[in-house]
């Protein structure tokens, strides 16, 4: 590894992490809301017939603004020749929601089994935007970005593994899961 790129290595670590943990907290709260029917309000003079669970008016939000700028930081941080997961954040964030909305088209909530028409829709949506990037790359362009590679996006060559290649990975793997692992504990101290 070059040393212009050790100056790098905790900027992304910090952006994958962040970028997990909010990942992880929207997703959790999305599944709260969908629980109770898909929609929920919070304040103002109105009169509110559902309630959000407790602490969703709050992380949610927070959860989508930090993901922009973690997106931002890890993409003004690439490591020459390593992973690289700007390409594929996007197809990490449409999946994952995706998933959420497959879920509970197929199976419905408590209130409402069986399948749920509009959100099977938005389960395709969502899918399309996700999966639609890593059909378009392929195979092997996309695990060019998972464990690092030489040229620019369009044409990637995998490198063979080095020593620093798999510390890389690995710090990438450990923030991602470390994020994850924070942001179901948060969410279930604060809901």
């Amino acid at each position: 590894m070059k040393l212009e790129n050790k100056n790098k290595i905790l900027p992304q670590f910090i952006s994958l992490f962040s970028f997990a943990l909010a990942l992880t907290i929207l997703f959790l709260s999305m599944r709260a809301v969908m629980k109770i029917g898909g929609y929920c309000a919070e304040g103002g003079p109105y009169v509110i017939t559902v309630h959000c669970p407790k602490g969703i008016s709050i992380l949610m939000p927070l959860s989508i603004f930090l993901l922009i700028p973690s997106f931002s930081v890890y993409g003004m941080n690439k490591i020459d020749k390593g992973p690289n997961y700007t390409i594929l954040f996007w197809s990490f964030v449409f999946a994952l929601l995706g998933w959420n909305f497959l879920e509970f088209g197929i199976l419905g909530t408590p209130d409402q089994r069986g399948i749920v028409i509009g959100w099977l829709i938005c389960a395709f949506v969502f899918f399309l935007f996700g999966l639609g990037p890593i059909i378009l790359f392929g195979p092997k362009k996309t695990l060019s970005f998972l464990v690092g590679y030489e040229g620019d996006e369009y044409s990637p060559k995998i490198l063979p593994f080095t020593k620093e290649r798999m510390i890389l990975v690995t710090i990438h793997i450990l923030a991602l899961i470390t994020g994850i692992i924070l942001g179901i504990l948060l969410f279930i101290y604060f809901t």
